[in-house]
């Protein structure tokens, strides 16, 4: 979520400053633009939503300039392909694979007709922001269990600080964050949940997402997309699971790899991400029974003693005998 606006004929990132004077503003929305294509570029299997408090001028392609300039229009989804009446979303790996990996919806509805950017309203509904609001709808959202629009943003960004105090501003102020973020967020979604609109977020926006005890924002997320595919409490517990048991798809490291990149029932040692699994061994099978890393034998060749103990890389058995002791 960035606010953004109309500022020396360019645009400007800006929360909680002056519009006109840009006074305390972020800056060019150029630069962090660029941050965004290169993630994109280096992280071909991730897909970013940007939602814009749009304040740029509408009919000067301000935005679009922007788009062309940091290098994002191609990885732009197509609105033609946005479900407008409440219709699911494409899927991951369909966009994945037509490399459509940036969603940008902005709040001005003249945006959508004039650069062909979503205008948010036609596609979510969301909370109202603040811990005093969750329980309503924000102004130009539908009621929260409108089902017309597919997406839901959760907004727990903190007002219950300015109730207290006048003088505080959620865009600086650096201790409150560290509560909003932690204290009660699951909790809140499902009583939400369950009391107000029967519908799971697709979106949690919150204050300074850093800034927090334990991961209470990311631990949300996985609730969330847990409910979202299986209904399960936690992403990482549902049972979608590969061919034969051997991996919960979900396990991959943050979607960086896709199902599609299994080839020939191996992968590359140099795609593990994280060092999760060891690159000589499967999940819950060791070792692929057809086919030893790197191709040096097949099953059936060990038992007939065809190859040397000693050709075990990193061997993980006793080189005096094979795990079943069918080799001396």
């Amino acid at each position: 979520m960035l606010n953004i606006f109309a500022y020396k004929g360019d645009a400007w990132l800006c929360h909680g400053c002056d519009y006109k004077t840009g006074l305390l503003s972020q800056g060019p929305a150029l630069g962090l633009f660029k941050e965004v294509e290169a993630f994109l570029t280096l992280n071909s299997y991730e897909i970013v939503t940007l939602i814009l408090e749009d304040r740029v001028d509408a009919g000067k392609n301000t935005l679009g300039k922007v788009f062309d300039a940091s290098g994002l229009t191609k990885y732009l989804f197509p609105l033609s392909k946005m479900p407008l009446h409440g219709e699911d979303w494409p899927l991951v790996k369909d966009m994945v694979t037509a490399n459509e990996r940036l969603v940008v919806f902005s709040s001005s509805k003249s945006k959508q007709e004039s650069e062909g950017i979503a205008y948010q309203w036609n596609f979510m509904v969301e909370y109202k922001f603040g811990r005093d609001g969750i329980h309503t709808n924000r102004g130009r959202s539908l009621k929260l269990n409108n089902t017309s629009k597919s997406l839901v943003l959760f907004n727990y960004v903190d007002s219950e600080q300015k109730k207290k105090n006048k003088n505080y501003n959620s865009a600086y102020d650096f201790t409150a964050p560290k509560e909003i973020n932690t204290k009660d967020l699951i909790n809140t979604i499902k009583m939400c949940y369950t009391s107000i609109s029967k519908r799971w977020p697709n979106f949690i926006a919150v204050d300074y997402r850093k800034r927090r005890d334990g991961g209470a924002v990311f631990e949300a997320v996985d609730f969330l997309n847990g409910k979202l595919l299986c209904g399960c409490e936690d992403v990482n517990s549902c049972q979608n699971e590969w061919t034969e048991g051997r991996l919960d798809v979900y396990e991959w490291t943050k979607g960086r790899l896709d199902e599609y990149e299994w080839t020939e029932g191996r992968f590359d040692k140099n795609e593990w991400t994280e060092g999760r699994f060891d690159v000589y061994e499967w999940t819950k099978g060791r070792l692929d029974e057809y086919e030893w890393t790197e191709g040096r034998s097949v099953m059936n060749e060990w038992a007939e003693g065809r190859f040397d103990v000693n050709e075990w890389a990193k061997s993980r058995f006793d080189i005096n005998g094979w795990a079943e002791g069918r080799l001396t």
